[in-house]
């Protein structure tokens, strides 16, 4: 496994130039106040996130796993170097966007209030975690061209799905004021541990659902 990572590490290297040059961007949006600190906690990670998930792309070319599943490696191995790669490069982005972030804000606005941009970077990283947790599984049940379709039309699903619901729960008159409010007396360490507890569950799930596909997968 060790050995696999170093492959996808290596195949990220090879890409390391269109990395920097969105990283440049999106700094350089944020120094000049074209955008401001949210842009960068919530686009860089997503991006960086999707570099790296092109090593499943890079692995199935060519009829390429039926090479690598040919190595001294299993298939749950395998899988587990892919979800390492996601939480070390994904994760980590995602952490240091968010304090150097939170950093510029208290720098460039010493008297605002950073609780916001705070739930916004939960939020972010709740969302990173459930586009990965989607996206791997999916990679390796279709594949680099039907899964994008699949993921893209499994994210549409979903973002129909809560429309549908908040209409629902309107046409049902439901309190949403009070529900916000409800929300609101909830402490901040509360909801830090119930993003934590999601964001494992979502990559537990995934993980287990990607290991029963790559098991039955033939190549």
């Amino acid at each position: 496994m060790k050995g696999f990572m170093i492959k996808d590490f290596k195949l990220m290297k090879n890409q390391g130039k269109l990395m920097l040059v969105f990283c440049f961007l999106v700094f350089l949006f944020v120094v000049t106040g074209i955008s401001d600190a949210s842009f960068l906690v919530s686009a860089l990670p997503f991006v960086i996130s999707i570099f790296a998930m092109t090593t499943l792309s890079y692995d199935d070319l060519d009829n390429g796993m039926a090479f690598l599943m040919t190595l001294p490696i299993t298939r749950k191995e395998y899988v587990k170097g892919k979800y390492l790669i996601a939480v070390l490069v994904g994760g980590g982005v995602w952490l240091l966007c968010a304090i150097l972030g939170m950093g510029y804000e208290r720098v460039s606005n010493p008297g605002g209030d950073l609780l916001e941009l705070f739930g916004l970077c939960l939020g972010s990283g709740l969302f990173l975690s459930l586009f990965l947790g989607m996206m791997i599984p999916i990679q390796v049940k279709f594949g680099s061209e039907k899964g994008r379709v699949v993921l893209y039309g499994s994210f549409c699903l979903l973002i129909g799905l809560v429309y549908v619901g908040s209409r629902l729960l309107s046409d049902l008159s439901v309190d949403l004021q009070g529900v916000y409010a409800f929300l609101n007396t909830i402490p901040d360490w509360a909801w830090f541990l119930a993003l934590a507890a999601a964001i494992i569950l979502i990559f537990c799930i995934s993980y287990w659902i990607c290991v029963r596909i790559m098991e039955k997968k033939e190549f």
